[in-house]
């Protein structure tokens, strides 16, 4: 499962696992990471486009010619064809057998309910989900929103990306969270906040522009071992356009705090001052409180 907000990219990734999965063996997922098998069929839900703007992106992506008869190994259906469909259908179990299956989004494949639901997820979605993996399907990948306060978050986690409760998170093998952190470049910050038996990867970064428009393809930007967490990676929020100096300054100092509170969660203001002094940095006390809160705040989520 791949979460994140509304507009930040989920649906971007995952085309680029359909490319890779169709690609097949011996190649890349964003020249990272190895494609274990060639995709007989993907089979990929998205009742929430509607055929014209999908169809812009299959192209982007260079997928536009698997639908053709001839080659037949990417079946899509919209929003065209009616609202999303049940899982536990004949023709969509049928469909399922050998295939990858992509849900965008999952919700709309969820029991009729209040979607922050965990009893409407756990019987629904979840149980549609394992039926389509008893029916045969390779894999089940799917997009899932985050809840809007993902927004103020620094730091991800199985509850911050997955909108309503963990409890659906819980049933998937992986769960990733996604976040831009620079819309310019559509700069997406990529983790892993579940990994069921395999040893997940450090955090990454993707790049859409131009890359998307010029190769088809999003295009690693940090991979993991040279990217750091999110609270280390996005940008400073409130700083009223503070250079990227400003902000690594800033972001330093806390660090520092957060390391004093952590071998003293006593210190006081003015001790804190005294230990930046002794490390040369002379502040106020009224930025040093701002520090210690920024630092507490981080440490909280």
């Amino acid at each position: 499962m791949i979460g994140g907000l509304a507009g930040h990219g989920k649906t971007l990734i995952l085309l680029s696992i359909v490319k890779a999965l169709l690609a097949g063996k011996g190649t890349k997922l964003w020249n990272v990471f190895e494609v274990e098998e060639s995709a007989a069929r993907v089979l990929y839900l998205i009742p929430e486009s509607t055929l014209a703007p999908f169809k812009h992106r299959l192209k982007l992506f260079g997928l536009y010619d698997y639908l053709r008869p001839e080659d037949g190994r990417l079946w899509v259906r919209t929003l065209d064809k009616g609202l999303a469909p049940c899982l536990s259908d004949t023709k969509i179990l049928t469909a399922a057998k050998g295939s990858h299956v992509f849900l965008d989004t999952a919700i709309r494949f969820a029991a009729e309910g209040e979607e922050n639901s965990a009893s409407d997820n756990q019987r629904g979605l979840a149980r549609d989900i394992f039926a389509l993996l008893g029916a045969g399907a390779r894999t089940v990948i799917a997009a899932h929103h985050a809840p809007k306060a993902f927004s103020e978050k620094s730091v991800m986690s199985l509850e911050a990306v997955l909108r309503g409760t963990g409890d659906i998170g819980a049933t998937m093998c992986a769960t990733f969270g996604v976040k831009q952190v620079d819309a310019a470049q559509n700069l997406l910050h990529v983790e892993c906040v579940k990994a069921r038996d395999f040893e997940p990867p450090g955090p990454f970064e993707l790049m859409g522009r131009p890359f998307i428009n010029g190769g088809g393809d999003l295009a690693i930007y940090k991979p993991p071992g040279q990217c750091g967490t999110l609270a280390e990676e996005q940008p400073a929020r409130n700083t009223g356009g503070a250079p990227a100096e400003s902000r690594q300054k800033r972001s330093r100092r806390v660090e520092m705090v957060r390391e004093w509170l952590t071998a003293n969660p006593n210190h006081t203001a003015e001790e804190l001052c005294e230990l930046f002094k002794k490390s040369g940095i002379t502040v106020g006390e009224s930025a040093v409180k701002n520090y210690r809160k920024e630092a507490l705040r981080c440490g909280d989520e």
